[in-house]
């Protein structure tokens, strides 16, 4: 308490100066004397002698000591906020006070099962930042203040009157905890003249808090983070296993050979496909052109870098990459006509042109029964493959003559399709691998279902056999009427099927040749785009769409099929080595139509969530913070319970109490003089600085008080009377009035 300050302190005494080495060079006895300083009060020191007893006894000012607690609750206050500031900051670095992860958590009905209030947990946050900051700032005045108030229990609690110096004292009193010039002296063999227990343990303390904060600060970064917000169903896809029911708008036969060939037409080298995903983050912006160049392409129903944010989420995809080679005559197959179930078509044409007669003919075959889909029934990784052997003959063209069996190849398409991980923030944007097993095993607590036959049989599709007709006459269009066909026989029947190009286009001339007839107009025009020609004249950065075109309402009009013709499989032999590229693009259009025919039953579930700021630290930075926390904040509170516990003659050392000590020592060993180096005058290395009772014991004192000093002496007590200042006086306690009253009474 503030009145324990002002506690008086007596000079030295003669006979404790007289026993030890204190007559330093140029002082002598008298200079110790106790006329060389004045007290502080002229009453006597202590409570007179048992008087008269008609005289009431007279007594000088004196007071107990108390205990101090004025350093503790805030150090416990200090404590708690630095505890809790550093605790809320690891804490948030992991999950939200009110939830267990910082993700989307979704019920058994996979909603979200609860509304977790984030704004909440950013303003912890904050607030967790603004205590942090405001610790670091204040930590090492107060851990002085709580050092210089447990430094005056120190100075009085030595075993002996020796046990510390005036020097040492005086460290401590200026909190040279904090001074550099002090670690150097210490170091360099000063430990004896400046050195004390205290003063170690501080400078450890300040070092070991001073360095807590920035090498936290080291550990701790911040992130920005999406937390859940609302969940919407954004899209519903094709799910594998229900590849055998198209949607009955474009389940005729035939209708999705048609949609392919449209595509294969529009198909061309510069158009953005936003379908075509590649083993990279982000929006991919690709073409057709591009895609034996991509990474692990495929075909996914959702565009390129769709992220779902909070949510995990699966979807389906498909990727089919072609290969070629040229084969000789002995292995194409030779009963492919013949085959039950197989694909079969043979164009040809021999129209002269004048003098010239242009040749040309294809031969498209993909043996085995394809009436049967090549799709399984499963969510799991599936892979097939299909083939196809194409003849192409051709005589007197641009490309030259081909061989008189034909230029032979054998393309091959590998399919592989499963699901993959869409974009998520878990993911960091990034899609997952293809899935070997069904995704939604895989879907936890932060997946919404995307099914509603989560438990799919892994049993394979059955694939009924359905032909327009059982007949060997048939066998060569059966595959037309295949469900859910492979994207190579797509391919294939869009080429070279029934209503193809090859098919159709010399009928299609002669109608438009005999319209302009009729019409008395004579025009060039273009007739017809066909299949992948685009692709097959391929200019980088063209927007040039190509066609076949010749002149209409001429007599010869209708005769130009046969040279068009000719001129489009001229364009297919000078782009041999470009087959792999335009048969894996026509199979990405025939995937894509494929899953597109499928009524959607998969959904896809979206939560972009909000933006909020958390702290991130790693596990190093969590036990290297926390263990410099607790090597400072546990030694500052045993230091603050310390100075509260023990009775004190002084609130701390301060000047007012370095000026009491001066004061006792007299202006004989410290005259006001100037001192160039204060580390050169022996006087305070002889001076003793533990503040004792030099009181001299007395029988037939009433009420004992005792008498601050330096030296020997006993002690302090706290229940022990002390001499003190007017405005520190302590009234008698009705204990000490009864013993007086007794001793009084009792006093013959």
């Amino acid at each position: 308490m503030e009145g324990n300050s002002t506690v008086a302190l007596r000079q030295l005494s003669l006979s404790t100066v007289s026993s030890r080495s204190y007559q330093a060079l140029g002082y002598s006895q008298n200079d110790l004397s106790g006329d060389s300083g004045a007290s502080h009060n002229e009453e006597p020191p202590a409570y007179s002698h048992v008087s008269p007893a008609a005289q009431v006894p007279g007594r000088g000012y004196s007071t107990t000591l108390h205990r101090s607690p004025g350093v503790l609750l805030p150090t416990l206050l200090y404590a708690g906020l630095a505890i809790y500031a550093w605790v809320a900051i690891v804490y948030l670095s992991f999950r939200p006070m009110s939830a267990k992860s910082w993700g989307a958590l979704l019920s058994e009905n996979r909603l979200y099962s609860e509304s977790v209030d984030y704004a909440r947990n950013e303003g912890i946050y904050r607030s967790a930042v603004v205590i942090w900051t405001l610790i670091a700032i204040m930590t090492l005045p107060w851990l002085s203040a709580v050092c210089a108030s447990a430094a005056v229990i120190y100075v009085q609690n030595q075993k002996t009157a020796d046990s510390l110096q005036m020097r040492q004292v005086t460290n401590l009193a200026d909190r040279r905890w904090l001074d550099l010039s002090l670690y150097k002296a210490l170091v360099s063999g000063g430990w004896k003249k400046h050195g004390s227990t205290f003063l170690i343990l501080a400078i450890v303390l300040h070092l070991v808090a001073g360095l807590t904060y920035p090498i936290q600060s080291i550990f701790l970064e911040t992130t920005t983070i999406n937390v859940p917000q609302a969940m919407d169903r954004v899209a519903s896809i094709a799910d594998l296993p229900s590849l055998e029911y198209p949607d009955a708008a474009i389940s005729l036969i035939g209708n999705d050979i048609l949609a392919v060939r449209r595509a294969l037409s529009d198909a061309d080298s510069v158009t953005v496909q936003p379908f075509l995903w590649q083993n990279t983050s982000g929006v991919q912006l690709h073409t057709l052109s591009d895609i034996l160049s991509l990474n692990d392409s495929f075909y996914a129903q959702l565009p390129t870098g769709f992220n779902t944010g909070v949510l995990r989420q699966f979807a389906p995809r498909v990727n089919s990459t072609a290969t070629y080679e040229t084969i000789l005559a002995s292995e194409f197959p030779s009963n492919c006509d013949s085959t039950p179930g197989s694909f079969y078509s043979r164009h040809y044409s021999e129209y002269a042109v004048s003098e010239y007669r242009r040749i040309w003919g294809v031969t498209a075959c993909m043996p085995s029964n394809w009436t049967k889909s090549q799709w399984q029934k499963t969510r799991a990784r599936q892979e097939f493959s299909e083939t196809l052997y194409l003849n192409f003959t051709s005589s007197k063209g641009n490309s030259g003559d081909t061989p008189a069996d034909g230029k032979l190849y054998r393309i091959t398409v590998s399919t592989t399709a499963g699901y993959f991980e869409l974009p998520n923030n878990m993911n960091d944007g990034k899609h997952g691998p293809l899935l070997e097993q069904d995704p939604v095993g895989l879907c936890g607590a932060d997946c919404h279902y995307q099914t509603f036959d989560p438990d799919l049989s892994l049993s394979r599709i059955r694939r009924d056999n359905i032909t327009t007709t059982d007949t060997l006459d048939a066998v060569s269009w059966d595959p037309l009427a295949t469900v859910s066909k492979g994207p190579l026989l797509t391919t294939a029947l869009a080429l070279f099927g029934p209503g193809s190009f090859l098919d159709t286009f010399a009928a299609k001339i002669w109608a438009i040749n005999d319209s302009f007839n009729r019409a008395n107009v004579t025009a060039r025009i273009c007739l017809d785009g066909p299949p992948l020609l685009d692709l097959m004249l391929y200019q980088p950065y063209s927007t040039k769409h190509y066609c076949l075109d010749a002149p209409m309402g001429t007599r010869y009009g209708a005769s130009a099929a046969d040279p068009l013709i000719h001129q489009w499989i001229d364009y297919f032999l000078k782009v041999e080595d470009r087959f792999p590229m335009l048969f894996t693009a026509a199979a990405f259009r025939s995937n894509k139509q494929l899953l597109e025919s499928v009524s959607g039953q998969w959904w896809i579930y979206q939560d972009l969530g909000t933006e909020m700021i958390i702290p991130t630290i790693s596990l190093a930075g969590i036990i290297v913070g926390s263990i410099m926390m607790a090597l400072y904040i546990i030694p500052m509170v045993g230091l603050a319970f310390y100075a509260a516990w023990y009775p004190r003659w002084t609130e701390r050392l301060d000047s007012f109490t370095m000026l009491r000590l001066g004061a006792t020592i007299g202006d004989k060993l410290l005259p006001l003089r100037a001192a160039k180096s204060v580390d050169r005058i022996p006087v305070l290395d002889e001076i003793p600085g533990v503040v004792r009772d030099v009181s001299i014991p007395d029988g037939n004192v009433v009420l004992p008080v005792g008498t601050l000093g330096l030296g020997d002496g006993r002690p302090l007590e706290g229940q022990r009377r002390y001499e003190a200042y007017k405005e520190s006086d302590e009234p008698l306690t009705p204990m000490e009035r009864r013993t007086l009253q007794s001793r009084i009474n009792d006093d013959p």
